[in-house]
């Protein structure tokens, strides 16, 4: 029920005597009526004057009608509420202006009170109390003050009806805290003192003030917000704050800063105070702002920082200080140096959270102390219960899944939301930690504040799993305009239509196969998620016998070394019967030198450095290797192997497999895609903190519960158990790793039969164990040079936990002069390194899975042990293959080695020129010829002029499309596909990831390549395309991967040229520019028609050999030597010295030779013509 003073007064008790019974009742029912349409009021009339109190009135007063006034109470049923309801008290609220309370929540409040007074005069407010307690017969228990500025309310209130009150001298300090605070230091200690300035005199007034100091923003008796000034150069960003707040409304209040306080909660009744809690506060400043981090409630029999006498002598004398007879109190105290200083108090309810937790976990709260002291009020149970360590920790949130990672710790206890809707981010409230090891909440207190910190880290949003999924489901919000062309404008031809349907039939496919990522994904369940996907769309949706272009291959382009060749041969020819057994392989003696002298010259090792067996092990490919020596190297569940992004995508999810997690080392084009050492540090740190955090919360605080658990059962001696070290901000896992030795070390001295000392055994916490490092590296093909690696290798050094597993699978695939260099190469690295060496892609075998591993004797016998009790280890071919490596010479090696490289050299251009456009591309006068050639040959329709314009268009590049990569080794190119995001084709959804981009492709073009999700490079959108295959596969796959982009995006989004290129952008220009060079195109001619004459006289070579006739010999020999004149006319073409002497002796061998020429060569007068062109 409502009452609303001022509107019922006059007319119900100025004239209530003068009003017939009749006349009375339907004043009464008319207000009832109209007050219910407006604010729901109840009125209730009585008899009684004015002047009479409720409890001076003769027995109508039912002593069973306990009421409790609240003023200002909380909107929202909660414990508090409760307490009272099930103690049989009836609540009545009075709201005043100073309620923070909407008014549409005003509805809500008949669910929790009997009776609600909406009013701000005092005398009103009794006035329409004495009304409702006359008409009701309540009677008077308690009133209860919710903020501050109630408090003078409620001490009236009470005097009003004879309980027990603080009277004037109190209500007068209390309208001047600072001067209360300030004679309350004077009884205690001299020299403090707190001052309360305007807004105006603030410049001024701190200039006297000692640093640090408090600056507290007060509205009446309301702190607003609590600032502190550390140095002078804080001061302009506080006066910055001050401006939001009128100088009208609000003083200032200096006080010394204090980073640890303790508020003492105390109970006065008849002049008599008795302590109740004391809590330690621990205050941060985060920028320039006082918050409190958190909360304990300390064991009074157990507090070094007074003692129990000393604490009720402080007690009694605060109560006086204020003149607090009755009630309670909450006072801030600073302790230092055996004296303490009042820096605030609080007469009012304290937080009811608090309270709430109070009650549940001990029994009792300053509210219960309070009622239970109450003169009518005697019965009230109040239960004592065993003492609990109670820590409030002030915390914001980044997601509902923080906090049930957080729930699920024994200590938890309870979260209460400052905000109705727990979908608001950040999650704000009060995280409420019990128990009764102080060590336990001290453990999971420090946890959370760091899992805050790494919450704040700027690396955190990057490397978080749901950040991840978050940003491809919004990936294309900022970029997918509409750019779709309405039906009437889609031409489409049948081609066309049949590509659309197999796009959204692929697109469609998808969904039944493929679980959809949530918030709960993690790193592992993204890379399922993508390489699923991947997968699908090669086995569906393409019919047999469907010929794709495969860029996204990993084979090499080239035959095998032929000294592994020639020793397989020997081996089936000599020891077929070897074949017939099973083969340990145990590295001999012979191949243990051999691997040294090729590792020396190689120089994957330090000067004159010799390998030993036990540094040795050889498996089914590096693949099998990497595994193996994950299983060593991670010793605790979720051990971190740190690897690049982007990496080789397949060695991510054997880290999981092997009980590890994964942290990525970001790499970037701004920095030749290399590790840079600044960056492996904070990475390192990073995710040692972040697993250090999950380790306390989810592993540590559940082992030492079940330990403590066993002390109590087993009643075990706990003297002797180690003080646990300072967890929050803990910076070197070293201090903590004793710690847990010394744990282990107390378990295994327990000498009772019946513990189970396995059981109870600490783990260790997870860190970095490991850097995957490759070089050259894939997918970029980046090259580190020593310079490189003794950079990153001082980092390592700094972390003994941490081994470098260095992979040269691509070692030998290198362009230009630069000299790689390993890790095991520098001085004191070999034993944290292990170095990977394959031949499937310097020596061609990858059918062989060849693989060795090399390093210090403890992670290789781990190997070598786990190896021999598998079934995974090497073939015979494949240590025949290695041992005829490792035996050949490096003159050998290297011609091998150098002539591929060459080739991939110009394959690795030809796709530059493919996508960047040849005058973006350095390329030397013969590549160029080589390039020109290969597209005439590929576009070259006998009996029609060749298409300039096509021509032009080819070497232009592709338009939105760009290479990330200028790689100095392996055999791949990244594109950077950023500008194809958010487009459409057709009426299928905007393209949102780099799978989307791949599917596409794969779907419309018959093009297979690897999407950037799958080598973890979820932020930059990117297609991996590999250059090892011919030049004719590469020429088409980048020609149609071109066509695609232009009759399919382009085509259904004709503003994405104008979105992603501005007027003077370097792409549009050469759009308008002539790229073609004439005189390079007409070499290339040149060499086109000498090939097409020689690939004529070569089959009339194969049709006079089929006679097998000996009377052709001297035929086949002049069609040889013609062949071969042609072949190096060709090659002269090439030669940069090409001068007028070299098309001289061109000219005359052709003019020489027309006869035979022209029957072998239709277009001979084309060749003259080109001839001509070139002349001069």
């Amino acid at each position: 029920m409502y009452f609303n003073f001022k509107a019922i007064k006059q007319l119900l008790l100025s004239f209530i005597t003068k009003l017939t019974p009749l006349t009375f009742s339907l004043i009464i029912l008319s207000l009832i009526y109209v007050s219910s349409t407006a604010h729901s009021l109840e009125v209730v009339s009585s008899n009684i004057p004015d002047n009479t109190l409720p409890t001076e009135a003769s027995g109508q007063i039912n002593t069973q009608n306990k009421t409790i006034i609240i003023i200002n109470g909380p909107s929202t049923k909660n414990h508090f509420i409760d307490l009272l309801k099930t103690q049989g008290f009836l609540l009545v609220n009075i709201i005043t202006k100073d309620s923070t309370l909407n008014l549409k929540d005003i509805p809500e409040l008949e669910n929790y009170y009997d009776t609600v007074i909406i009013q701000n005069n005092t005398s009103e407010i009794l006035e329409t109390l004495k009304l409702l307690f006359q008409t009701k017969k309540y009677y008077l228990t308690e009133v209860l003050a919710i903020k501050e500025t109630d408090v003078i309310l409620a001490d009236i209130l009470r005097e009003s009806f004879n309980k027990q009150f603080n009277g004037e001298v109190f209500r007068k300090l209390n309208h001047n805290k600072i001067s209360s605070i300030n004679n309350l230091n004077k009884l205690i200690r001299k020299g403090v003192k707190n001052r309360l300035v305007t807004l105006e005199k603030f410049k001024k007034e701190i200039l006297n003030q000692a640093l640090p100091c408090n600056i507290k923003v007060m509205s009446s008796q309301q702190v607003l917000a609590t600032y502190t000034i550390s140095n002078p150069s804080d001061i302009k960003s506080i006066l910055e704050k001050l401006k939001n707040y009128k100088t009208s409304d609000v003083k200032l209040w200096l006080q010394p800063y204090h980073e640890n306080l303790y508020r003492l909660q105390i109970i006065s009744f008849n002049n008599k105070a008795v302590p109740v809690a004391l809590w330690h506060e621990k205050n941060s400043i985060k920028k320039s702002e006082v918050r409190e981090e958190m909360r304990t409630l300390i064991n009074l029999n157990e507090s070094f920082i007074i003692s129990q006498d000393k604490l009720t002598q402080l007690t009694q004398r605060l109560a006086e200080g204020v003149y607090l007879n009755y009630g309670l109190g909450e006072f801030v105290l600073a302790f230092h140096e055996n004296q303490f200083e009042i820096i605030d108090y609080n007469l009012a309810l304290p937080n009811y959270n608090q309270m709430e937790v109070m009650e549940r976990v001990l029994g009792y709260s300053p509210l219960s102390y309070l009622l239970r002291h109450s003169a009518l009020m005697p019965d009230l149970p109040l239960p004592k219960k065993e003492f609990k360590n109670i820590t409030v920790v002030n915390f914001n949130l980044n997601s509902k899944n923080d906090l049930l990672k957080l729930s699920i710790m024994p200590t938890f206890y309870r979260y209460y939301l400052n905000k109705k809707d727990l979908e608001e981010v950040p999650i704000v409230g009060e995280l409420y930690l019990v128990h009764t090891d102080k060590n336990l909440v001290v453990a999971s207190y420090a946890g959370i504040k760091n899992m805050e910190q790494s919450l704040l880290n700027p690396m955190f949003y990057s490397h978080s799993a749901s950040h991840i999924v978050n940003f491809y489901r919004e990936a294309a919000l900022n970029k997918n305009a509409d750019y779709t062309l309405s039906k009437s404008e889609r031409a489409q031809t049948d081609e066309t239509k049949e590509a659309l349907e197999n796009l959204h039939h692929e697109s469609q496919h998808i969904p039944k196969y493929i679980k959809p990522l949530d918030s709960k994904a993690n790193i592992q369940d993204i890379m399922h998620y993508y390489i699923d996907i991947y997968d699908l769309y090669i086995l569906h949706g393409k019919a047999p016998g469907t010929k794709v272009i495969p860029m996204n291959t990993g084979n090499p382009a080239f035959l095998p070394f032929p000294p592994i060749i020639e020793m397989l041969r020997k081996s089936l020819e000599e020891n077929v019967a070897s074949y017939a057994k099973y083969s340990m392989q145990v590295p001999g003696i012979d191949f243990i030198n051999n691997l040294t002298r090729y590792c020396q010259e190689e120089q994957i090792l330090v000067p004159l450095q010799k390998l030993h067996p036990n540094n040795v092990v050889i498996g089914h490919g590096s693949t099998n290797l990497y595994y193996l020596a994950l299983k060593s190297i991670i010793t605790n569940k979720g051990d971190i192997v740190l690897v690049t992004r982007p990496t080789y995508g397949l060695f991510i999810d054997p880290i999981y497999t092997a009980g590890g997690e994964i942290g990525f080392v970001d790499i970037k084009e701004s920095d030749e895609w290399k590790v840079q050492p600044q960056k492996l540090h904070e990475t390192i740190h990073f995710y040692n903190e972040k697993a250090f955090n999950n380790y306390i919360l989810t592993t540590f605080i559940k082992e030492y519960e079940k330990f403590l658990h066993a002390l109590d059962v087993f009643n075990l001696e706990q003297g002797a158990l180690p003080q646990m070290p300072n967890i929050e901000g803990i910076t070197n896992l070293a201090v903590f790793d004793k710690y847990i030795e010394k744990l282990n070390n107390f378990i295994d001295n327990i000498s009772d039969p019946m513990v189970n000392k396995d059981e109870l055994r600490f783990s260790f916490p997870p860190r970095v164990k490991a850097f995957y490092h490759m070089n050259p590296h894939n997918p970029t093909g980046a090259v580190y040079t020593k310079k490189d690696l003794k950079a990153l290798a001082e980092v390592i050094q700094a972390h003994s936990d941490i081994y470098v597993i260095d992979d040269l699978a691509h070692w030998g695939v290198l362009y230009g002069e630069i000299e790689p260099a390993t890790f095991a190469s520098l001085e004191g690295m070999f034993e944290k390194t292990l170095t990977l060496m394959s031949l499937s892609k310097s020596y061609c075998v990858p059918g062989l899975r060849t693989g060795v591993a090399i390093g210090n004797q403890k992670i290789i016998s781990e190997m070598q042990y786990r190896l021999l009790n598998s079934s995974s280890s090497a073939s015979l071919p494949a240590m025949i293959a290695l041992d005829a490596v490792f035996s050949t010479s490096k003159k050998e090696r290297d011609t091998y080695l150098k002539s591929n490289s060459q080739e991939y050299l110009f394959r690795r251009n030809l796709m530059n020129v493919l996508i960047n456009g040849i005058q973006q591309t350095n390329l030397s006068a013969e590549e160029k010829i080589k390039v020109y050639q290969l597209i005439i040959e590929n576009e070259y329709k006998e009996g029609k002029p060749f298409d300039k314009k096509l021509l032009n268009l080819i070497l232009s590049g592709m338009p939105l499309v760009r290479t990330l990569t200028d790689p100095k080794g392996c055999f791949f190119h990244l594109l950077d596909i950023s500008k194809l995001i958010g487009a459409k084709i057709g009426d299928n959804a905007p393209l949102q990831t780099s799978t989307d981009v791949r599917n596409a492709i794969y779907s419309i073009c018959n093009i297979d390549t690897v999407p950037g999700e799958i080598s973890g490079n979820f932020f930059n959108y990117s297609l991996r395309m590999s250059f090892s295959l011919t030049p004719q596969q590469i020429y088409n796959a980048c020609k149609n991967i071109n066509l695609f982009i232009g009759n399919y995006i382009i085509k259904y989004n004709p503003s994405i040229l104008e979105k992603n290129y501005s007027s003077n952008d370097s792409f549009l220009k050469l759009k308008k520019v002539e790229v073609l060079d004439e005189f390079i195109f007409n070499k290339a001619l040149i060499r086109f028609y000498l090939n097409q004459a020689a690939q004529a006289l070569m089959k009339e070579h194969d049709q006079i050999l089929s006679l097998n006739n000996l009377q052709n010999n001297l035929k086949l020999k002049e069609i040889e030597e013609k062949v071969m004149e042609l072949n190096n006319l060709a090659n002269k073409i090439l030669d940069q010295s090409f001068d007028k002497i070299i098309h001289k002796k061109i000219h005359d061998y052709i003019k020489k030779n027309q006869k035979w020429l022209r029957v072998f060569l239709p277009n001979f007068e084309e060749l003259i013509n080109c001839l001509e062109k070139i002349k001069g």
